[in-house]
């Protein structure tokens, strides 16, 4: 893991010239403010009305000089610091999101986490606001999208079975707007019921379809954790997903606790909640998703995006390990800010002794 650096290390062998002559200066102006001192009068007299000048007494200053100079040369010396990626290389990934359209999508979890919208607050949005899908639009668009552009993207829609939506442009922003508006919608895949194992089966399909052994594959699966397949048909998933050495990010959409699916008239007004067949739920089962992390290994991730909507999540670095564009923060400005501070302080001592100077003269 790289961590502080400098850009121009050699820089830093000027610390053996001007450390040493900032010293010398500064003994130099103490010899001839020492020698001014006993040619003004008396040394025990000269003390009553100003500071005594020791060496003693000056060695702050003498360190808060060879603090700025030793600042500046250092901030010559380019310190920089790694930023934490924001975006994976152009054409080193291939990434698959997989999420569920099936009705528990439908759930509103995240109403309170949404913007407002048309100047009214979540919770006043009349109509369908900040549904499971939403949020899983939004994960997509504001956070993933960014930190792949320039890679391959594909989307695959699951409920019983799955459909999928290849090539999307990573970049071309208006596009996929009107693609996640018109296409990415609740029921918009076939069958019924939630088999994420359809999904995951199509994304491994899709990377058959266009191998590629020079980029690294991942699925992110966005999923609250129905299943309504079969346990055989998971271990096939799983096994193609290690055979393939896949990345898997699973994110858990919802919250444990049974939210009930509302309905709206014509005009968005809430007319009441879907009923759900005897022993449905849409709570999110976590436990499926943290058993499909178990059994897929070391690269699979378990995350859950919670009522907060927010995900603790370097999507860059999680999407794409070593293939990221290392980016960093230079500090040089941060060291020149501190230079400047020590100097205004050194500049309030000497504006502080003229002014103790003064009130030590006796009155006439």
């Amino acid at each position: 893991m790289e961590s502080l650096h400098l850009a121009r290390p050699d820089v830093l062998i000027w610390l053996l010239a001007v450390l040493p002559a900032t010293i010398a200066f500064w003994f130099f102006g103490f010899r001839m403010r020492k020698a001014a001192r006993d040619k003004f009068g008396e040394e025990r007299l000269v003390d009553r009305i100003t500071p005594p000048l020791t060496v003693r007494s000056e060695l702050l200053v003498l360190a808060g000089w060879l603090s700025v100079v030793g600042l500046l040369v250092f901030a010559a010396a380019g310190p920089v610091a790694p930023a934490a990626p924001s975006q994976a290389k152009s054409g080193t990934l291939q990434v698959i999101a997989v999420t569920d359209v099936s009705q528990s999508m439908r759930a509103e979890d995240y109403r309170n986490a949404m913007p407002d919208k048309d100047g009214l607050a979540p919770s006043l949005v009349p109509g369908p606001y900040g549904t499971r899908l939403d949020m899983v639009k939004i994960v997509i668009q504001k956070e993933i999208l960014p930190a792949v552009q320039g890679n391959e993207f594909e989307i695959v829609l699951y409920m019983g079975n799955s459909v999928a939506f290849p090539d999307f442009p990573t970049d071309d922003f208006q596009t996929l707007d009107w693609i996640f508006r018109n296409w990415v919608r609740i029921g918009n895949a076939p069958g019924g019921g939630s088999d994420f194992v359809e999904g995951l089966n199509e994304a491994v399909a899709s990377f058959k379809r266009s191998p590629n052994q020079n980029m690294e594959r991942v699925i992110v699966l966005f999923s609250d954790g129905g299943y309504t397949g079969k346990p055989e048909d998971l271990q096939k998933a799983i096994d193609e997903i290690k055979k393939l050495d896949i990345r898997l990010v699973i994110v858990g959409v919802g919250t444990p606790e049974n939210v009930p699916i509302p309905e709206y008239s014509a005009s968005g007004e809430l007319a009441g909640y879907k009923k759900l067949k005897e022993g449905q739920s849409t709570a999110l089962q976590e436990q499926n998703l943290v058993a499909l992390r178990d059994a897929v290994g070391d690269k699979a991730e378990y995350v859950l995006l919670g009522p907060d909507a927010k995900l603790n999540i370097n999507w860059a670095r999680t999407l794409a390990g070593s293939k990221v564009e290392q980016r960093e923060n230079p500090l040089d400005g941060y060291v020149v800010m501190a230079a400047l501070t020590i100097l205004l302080l050194l500049s309030l001592r000497g504006a502080a002794t003229g002014l103790l100077s003064e009130r030590r003269k006796p009155r006439q």
